[in-house]
């Protein structure tokens, strides 16, 4: 006899087996058997899942014995369970995906007042869903050290000021948990942001608990070659978020998804049709004369992958696997999809 148990694919495992547990702790007779799960999520809480089942649900670690299959494109979690009882289907959980929550759960960004994000392939979607968590709970500010749009989520509408202006707004207004964007000026269809000077200043002098500063620019592209003036990211910045689209792994670099094609291009000597490897790209990610230039020695670094939702398993767990050894700077790499709002992986790294 077998025991089923169906619903949607979670990436928090926390909550699909705090679902489990009360439901197989209540069936009798449980023998150890086969556990097959099939996973949508991909393969990284694996090793997880089987020490939680082995220890908590059999009590012994030889209890059983766990195979794992994995595909991005199954909708449902399967665990199969030899000599059961019954069959039970449960609902999927409506909050299943939260990828800002599980950054700052699993980051601790809570403790952070000054979050810089720079690179490529995602940072105003990644500055937007943090700065949404953020202002349930803190008086957030979005602003930027070069140009970005206006909000599209429907967010209010900017607030145009200079910093000395905007800090007596922010003060008029008191901490409160909600979001203000804020920029110096609005040239065409762009918001122009502060100096990283004047960031700290607002850091300094106004109520706000937590800024968060599109510190880069990169129209919009994957990887990118720094110039001499960039990154502006502000001295007073406690965590650093650097950006890189997953699709740098599995297409060809060309201008159509790195910025400055040409310096990378002759920088690695790449052929055309050629890849980056993962020594070229490590280098290119620890190098502070490009991805880590001008980021604070004191401030939490994470390397966020983004665009993950295009990688296969066995991708995603290669490239944590290869890449975070060769990496140099860091402290934490997460992987994940801006578009699915969704996180994979996230893991310590050592500078």
């Amino acid at each position: 006899m077998d025991i089923w148990l169906y619903w949607g694919a979670n990436y928090h495992q926390n909550i699909y087996l705090s679902i489990l547990f009360p439901i197989y702790r209540s069936a009798n007779n449980i023998y150890p058997g086969i556990i097959k799960l099939f996973h949508a999520g991909g393969s990284v809480h694996n090793s997880h899942i089987r020490a939680y089942l082995s220890k908590i649900l059999c009590g012994q670690d030889n209890d059983f014995f766990v195979q794992t299959v994995t595909t991005r494109h199954t909708a449902f979690l399967c665990y199969y369970f030899t000599d059961a009882k019954e069959v039970v289907t449960l609902e999927t959980p409506s909050n299943k995906k939260d990828a800002a929550a599980v950054l700052f759960e699993s980051l601790g960004l809570a403790k952070h007042k000054v979050i810089s994000i720079t690179g490529g392939g995602g940072k105003t979607s990644l500055m937007s869903a943090l700065g949404r968590h953020s202002s349930r709970d803190a008086f957030t500010l979005i602003t930027t050290t070069t140009k970005i749009f206006p909000p599209q989520d429907g967010s209010p509408a900017a607030t145009i000021a200079e910093a000395k202006d905007l800090i007596n707004a922010l003060s008029a207004i008191g901490p409160s948990a909600s979001m203000v964007t804020a920029a110096k000026e609005k040239v065409g269809e762009k918001l122009c942001g502060y100096s990283p000077e004047e960031i700290a200043e607002i850091a300094s002098g106004s109520p706000i608990g937590r800024i968060i500063v599109e510190a880069d620019g990169s129209r919009g592209l994957s990887l990118k070659a720094y110039q001499a003036w960039e990154p502006p990211v502000p001295a007073v910045a406690d965590c650093h978020f650097i950006v890189v689209g997953a699709d740098i792994f599995i297409s060809p670099l060309s201008p159509a998804n790195t910025f400055r094609f040409d310096i990378i291009k002759e920088k690695f000597s790449l052929e055309p049709g050629e890849l980056i490897s993962f020594a070229n790209c490590a280098a290119l990610l620890s190098d502070k004369a490009e991805y880590l230039k001008n980021s604070p020695e004191h401030a939490m670094r994470i390397l966020f992958i983004n665009k993950c939702d295009l990688l296969t398993d066995d991708m995603m767990a290669e490239i944590s696997e290869r890449l975070s050894a060769l990496l140099k700077g860091y402290d934490h790499l997460a992987m994940g999809s801006m578009k699915d709002d969704a996180i994979y992986l996230t893991k310590e790294l050592k500078r």
